[in-house]
């Protein structure tokens, strides 16, 4: 079999194969899940994988790799090469442009899963719902497929969960400071680092010896992000979401116990992680919940509590006051960090916890397995179906349960 991989790799911090391997590469969630997954697929299958990519990517094992402009000479590439299914991960950002292109992969009978990271816009529901060679649309959790349980392309939709290919067993002895906290994410409004920023100086004056470690940068998504005078990450985001709450110059962020460390690679995330109390991941609770967040199983696999945002996939890939403390405001935010830094003996315990809940539910053999049976039988029509239990509101949900019931009758 023939399993060809579409990438746009082009704007971000250039790694190799090795890097892959030993874990010394500081990537994207979405990203380093997808080259991680070629990368087992090539060492656990006798297929032949291309990975067509805007970036210059060197062959590995039974990798071939291709370097296109766009999509539209990706897809020429894949016709030309003759692959047999096509797995294109989904800009999150829509383009106009990419509904002509498919609609031409459609017409060249290009077998594809559409492997979707972020919510996907109203057109493109609409047309993978209409492409015969569409025959799979994968998120990475049970939560983010939910909200659109009531589309007509429903029926072409599972969850493949991202894999726990993260190193949790540090290499070293390290130094367990039961004040600080990391953050991991990027420094973008998005991933919700403002909110932290926001009540972090209430947190400092109740508890002076708190700390806060930042890994992550605007430039995680673009190495050519342009960096403001903070040197930390966008210049929009210092000027209007650092400086009000942290101080004007890393002076006065450093005298609120605060490091940014910019970008980091998984080991060095490892000694992070392990050296804190507990991790902070997105805690956004209104606008862009995570599909998903690697950033939350990495934390759990070393035996860490998070608090994230109640809502979107962090409610799948943590268990709320068992693995982890959820919260939907500025108050609950600040109330939860300070009552793991006033119960550290708590956290060690939701920490066990968490570690126990990922290793299990995502085990990267597992996940992997569960791609080769998926792309194995892609003329099936059988998918791994999308548990209703896991959503974000169990009554919205059940209202598009009852949406797609209707059409289902309908049609």
């Amino acid at each position: 079999m023939k399993v060809t991989f579409y990438l746009e790799s082009k704007k971000l911090k250039r790694f190799n194969w090795e890097d892959i391997k030993n874990d010394t590469v500081a990537l994207a969630g979405t990203t380093g899940q997808a080259f991680r997954l070629i990368y087992n697929l090539q060492k656990k299958t006798e297929w032949e994988i291309n990975l067509i990519d805007t970036a210059s990517i060197p062959n590995y094992g039974n990798v071939k790799t291709f370097q296109c402009e766009n999509f539209e000479q990706g897809i020429q590439i894949a016709k030309e090469n003759k692959t047999d299914v096509l797995i294109f991960t989904l800009s999150p950002i829509f383009r106009e442009e990419d509904l002509r292109i498919m609609k031409v992969a459609n017409d060249a009978n290009l077998k594809m899963i559409i492997w979707s990271k972020n919510q996907m816009h109203e057109s493109y529901l609409k047309l993978f719902n209409e492409l015969s060679s569409i025959k799979v649309i994968a998120g990475p959790s049970a939560v983010m497929m939910n909200w659109y349980r009531h589309k007509k392309a429903f029926k072409k939709m599972t969850f493949m969960h991202n894999a726990l290919y993260f190193n949790h067993e540090p290499k070293n002895s390290i130094l367990y400071n039961k004040k600080q906290f990391v953050y991991i994410g990027a420094l973008t409004e998005d991933k919700g680092f403002h909110h932290l920023a926001k009540v972090w100086p209430n947190i400092i004056k109740k508890e002076p010896d708190a700390s806060l470690l930042v890994i992550g940068s605007s430039k995680l998504y673009n190495i050519n992000d342009k960096i403001g005078p903070l040197g930390i990450t966008s210049e929009r985001f210092e000027k209007n979401f650092i400086i009000p709450y942290l101080g004007k110059s890393l002076k006065d962020i450093d005298k609120k116990n605060v490091k940014f460390l910019g970008l980091q690679t998984s080991n060095q995330l490892s000694n992070h992680i392990a050296s804190s109390l507990a991790g902070i991941v997105n805690p956004n609770w209104e606008i862009s919940p995570e599909t998903f967040c690697v950033s939350a199983i990495e934390i759990q696999s070393m035996s860490k509590p998070i608090i994230g945002g109640k809502v979107g996939g962090l409610i799948e890939v943590s268990q709320n006051n068992k693995t982890s403390l959820l919260i939907k405001n500025h108050q609950e935010l600040e109330t939860a960090i300070l009552f793991f830094l006033r119960n550290p003996k708590k956290a060690d315990e939701m920490g066990k916890n968490a570690k126990k809940y990922v290793l299990e539910k995502f085990d990267k053999n597992r996940i992997t397995n569960e791609w080769i049976d998926l792309i194995s039988k892609i003329n099936e029509s059988k998918l791994k179906k999308i548990p209703i239990k896991y959503n974000d509101s169990f009554i919205k949900t059940g209202i598009k349960e009852a949406i797609r019931n209707i059409n289902r009758v309908l049609d």
